[in-house]
This record gives C-alpha cells, sequence and structure tokens, in this order.
C-alpha cells in the first residue's frame, strides 16, 4: 500500500508512530503538529498527504473517507508539485467516489425506507379496506335475507288477495242472485 511508500527518517511529530503503523498516535501527532503551523509547505503537504492516507484506511478506526478528501485535497492546494501528488491525486479521487457511493446508499437507504413506509401504509389501507368489504358484504347478505322475506310476503299477500278477490266475486254473485 502506499503507506509504506511514504516512510521517511523525518522527525516531524507522527513520524515515528506512522512508520512503525501506530496510525492513531500519528494522526493525533500530525493534527497537533498541523495546529502549531508548520515552517515549509512541503512538511506541511507531506503531513496533509499522510493524514490523507491514515483517514483513508478503511480497516482502521480513524477511517473517514470525507476527513481524507479534506486533507488530501489540502496537500495538493499546499504543494501541487509534491513528490506524491500523483498518489495523492489516485486516492483523493477514489476517495471522493466513496464518499459519493456512500451518499448515494444512504439516499437508496432512505428510498427504501420511504417505500417500506408506503408499502405498510398500503397494506394497512388493504386491511381496512377488507374489513369494510366483509361489513358490507354482512350488510348485503342482511339485505338479501330480508329481501327474500319480503318477497315471501308479497307472495302471500298476493295470494290472499286473490282468494278475497275471488271470495268477493262468489258473495257478490250471491248477494245478486238473492236480490232478484
Amino acid at each position: 500500500f502506499i503507506l509504506a511508500a511514504c516512510t521517511s527518517g523525518s522527525a516531524r511529530p507522527g513520524d515515528r508512530y506512522f512508520d512503525s503503523e501506530r496510525y492513531v498516535d500519528a494522526a493525533e501527532a500530525y493534527e497537533e503538529y498541523l495546529n502549531e503551523g508548520i515552517e515549509t509547505r512541503e512538511e506541511e503537504a507531506l503531513t496533509l498527504f499522510r493524514l490523507g492516507l491514515i483517514y483513508a484506511r478503511n480497516e482502521s478506526s480513524l477511517y473517514d473517507p470525507t476527513r481524507s478528501v479534506e486533507m488530501l485535497s489540502r496537500c495538493l492546494e499546499v504543494d501541487p508539485s509534491a513528490p506524491f501528488e500523483l498518489q495523492a491525486r489516485l486516492i483523493l479521487g477514489l476517495e471522493q467516489e466513496v464518499v459519493q457511493l456512500r451518499a448515494d446508499v444512504a439516499k437508496r437507504k432512505e428510498r427504501i425506507e420511504t417505500l417500506f413506509s408506503e408499502l405498510s401504509e398500503l397494506q394497512e389501507q388493504i386491511e381496512r379496506a377488507k374489513g369494510q368489504v366483509g361489513v358490507r358484504e354482512q350488510k348485503v347478505e342482511t339485505l338479501s335475507v330480508q329481501i327474500d322475506d319480503l318477497r315471501q310476503k308479497i307472495e302471500s299477500l298476493m295470494r290472499e288477495v286473490e282468494e278475497k278477490e275471488v271470495e268477493l266475486e262468489r258473495l257478490k254473485a250471491i248477494d245478486f242472485d238473492s236480490k232478484q
């Protein structure tokens, strides 16, 4: 990995940790070194580059692609012609892709959550609709039974009316015969 290619015998704070792959200690020392102010552009660029590398290590507890992009961008601003400029640009491009991909993943996760929420709401609406359909089916069944009962009553009443008309005609005939 490129980390090994950037070792030096420099006396800068953090180099000893960086060279022995104690990256947490190196990052602390480099951050402090940056805060104190560095004398040369080359030293500042190398410090920023190494911090960018440390934050780019995804197996590290310090892994932070956004911070790596920040450090590598600053490194290239401070010394665009540094001997490690090509490596810095390559890693910067990769880290920017990682940051973009993470943002895309976050958006997709959010969209998935939204879709699951909408799906859940639709399922609840379906269940409510099924309940309403069930209630309406019961009402239809009840009304169908009532309609059948009413039809039977109407038929019974019509038979009674027919019987009464027949009897009325018979009584009329008897009455007419008795008047003559």
